[in-house]
C-alpha cells in the first residue's frame, strides 16, 4: 500500500542522511552520531537496521 512506499522512502532518506554524516565525520561514528543528534548506540542500531557498512566502501583507484 501507500504506507509501505512511504516507509521505504523514509528509510532511504534516513540512510542517505546517516551516510552523509559518516562521510562528513570521516567515518567517525561518535562524531556522526553527535552531528545527527542521536546517541552512538542508536547510530549503531541504525547501521545494522539499514544495512550500512561500518567502514567506508573501498575506493576503486
Amino acid at each position: 500500500g501507500v504506507g509501505e512506499a512511504g516507509q521505504r522512502a523514509a528509510r532511504e532518506a534516513e540512510r542517505r542522511m546517516i551516510l552523509e554524516a559518516l562521510e562528513r565525520a570521516g567515518w567517525n561514528k561518535r562524531a556522526a552520531a553527535r552531528a545527527l543528534g542521536i546517541s552512538y548506540k542508536t547510530l549503531f542500531n541504525k547501521l545494522r537496521e539499514l544495512a550500512i557498512p561500518k567502514q567506508p566502501p573501498r575506493q576503486v583507484t
